[in-house]
């Protein structure tokens, strides 16, 4: 078995790699693959450091929004 140490990373790198996701409109899975960190990590920092919602987030939360609307005018 191997015994891999484990990667630090520091608190502005976190942030740094928060903020694509968030204000950058990459996804947790671009943002991973660019930094050579697990899609895990970059959620969990995301947790951690209060992500805001990513520009993808937003389009699904408005597209949701609008056919609720139109279902309940619809009824």
């Amino acid at each position: 078995m191997e015994n891999r140490a484990k990667k630090r990373y520091t608190k502005e790198f976190k942030k740094e790699a928060v903020n694509l996701v968030g204000k950058q409109g990459y996804t947790n899975t671009e943002s991973a693959k660019n930094l050579g960190v697990s899609e895990a990590t970059i959620r969990h920092w995301r947790k951690l450091f209060g992500a805001a919602r990513s520009s993808v987030d937003l389009k699904k939360d408005s597209e949701i929004k609008r056919l609720k609307e139109e279902k309940g005018s619809s009824d």
